[in-house]
């Protein structure tokens, strides 16, 4: 035990003890409690390999859920892999505000494990609850969540595009004010592009005494032969 935490810790995992005993708990049985108590324990044959396998792991970074193989979210635990995120401990706070509306009908767009459909069902279980993903991968992980959880009737599963998932609010918000096309920020592009427009345009143009005569100045000026249908000058 003492030397898997060492090795987690010289890795950079700030959790070192807890994600040593999470792995611990996974490969024997055992429950924290016990490895708490007698962190000396002799561990069994099979046990002690599968700890060693899952220490690396977690030494190359892989996250502790994916290791385990689940997670825990609100009173429910959730399948989770490679193909779906790891719930968010933050993501909790969407639900409680959920379970305070209290609505009849919750649309979970872009649902991957499950998470927040499945914990939603789980504390109103009167709610019509419907979750889209553009994955399939992710949706099968949802679906086997529901299965184990004994939730499969509360919730609609449904396949959805990206564009459909832009078009739904989530994925894109709805412009502020302040994203308006009078924003002053956007005045002062066009006004870059005007001078830059400017800056591009030929010297023919410009005026001032130190480039090119005035239009005035031109015109005082005698024609040329060429011009008037003269002789042209002998070069």
């Amino acid at each position: 035990m003492e030397g898997a935490v060492g090795a987690l810790a010289a890795a950079g995992c700030e959790t070192a003890h807890l994600d040593a005993e999470l792995l611990l708990a996974h490969a024997t049985g055992w429950d924290r409690a016990e490895i708490a108590a007698d962190p000396d324990l002799r561990l069994p044959v099979g046990a002690s390999r599968e700890f060693a396998a899952m220490v690396r792991r977690r030494v190359r970074r892989e996250p502790v859920a994916y290791i385990l193989g689940r997670k825990g979210f609100r009173r429910i635990e959730l399948i989770v892999d490679r193909r779906v995120l790891i719930p968010r401990p933050e993501t909790e706070l969407l639900v409680e505000v959920a379970v305070e509306a209290a609505p009849r009908a919750v649309l979970d767009v872009g649902t991957g494990s499950g998470a927040i459909a499945l914990a939603v069902a789980d504390e109103l279980p009167g709610a019509r609850i419907v979750a889209t993903d553009t994955s399939m991968d992710a949706l099968r992980v949802a679906e086997a969540n529901a299965d184990r959880l004994g939730l499969a009737d509360s919730i609609s599963w449904s396949p959805t595009s990206r564009m459909s998932a832009r078009r739904s609010g989530r994925a894109s918000p709805p412009r502020s004010a302040s994203t308006s096309r009078g924003r002053p920020w956007s005045r002062a592009r066009r006004a870059s592009r005007r001078s830059r427009r400017c800056s591009r345009r030929s010297p023919v143009s410009m005026r001032g005494p130190e480039r090119w005569p005035s239009r005035s100045a031109r015109a005082r000026r005698p024609p040329s032969p060429r011009r008037s249908g003269g002789p042209a000058t002998p070069r």
